[in-house]
């Protein structure tokens, strides 16, 4: 019989529920969330290396439902990219927000 899964960690950060969880490399430690709060936060391990802790927040100005997003490389930087539709309106609009990314040591 095989092992049950086991929670590794909780990220405490949004207010609503999240829309997309993605982890963009599997060789850098990094988890991006998407959540209808209206903000996206790229999350990495913390200082003493057990816990993760949120490195960048982005928040929408109209504090739209974030539906997803994803780190890119993009002319040799790291973008995040995110989309995001307003929920007052039955048609959804859409919006991609880049960020520039500073390197993490």
């Amino acid at each position: 019989m095989a092992k049950p899964y086991q929670l590794a960690l909780t990220l405490h950060g949004h207010s609503a529920d999240v829309r997309s969880l993605a982890a963009p490399n599997a060789k850098q430690p990094l988890l991006i969330s998407a959540s209808r709060d209206g903000s996206a936060i790229v999350w990495g391990p913390s200082s003493n290396g057990k816990d993760w802790d949120a490195k960048l927040r982005v928040e929408e100005l109209e504090r739209r439902f974030v539906n997803c997003a994803t780190l890119v490389n993009y002319r040799g930087q790291r973008e995040l990219i995110s989309s995001s539709a307003n929920s007052q309106q039955s048609s959804a609009s859409s919006c991609l927000l880049l960020t520039h990314l500073q390197p993490t040591s």
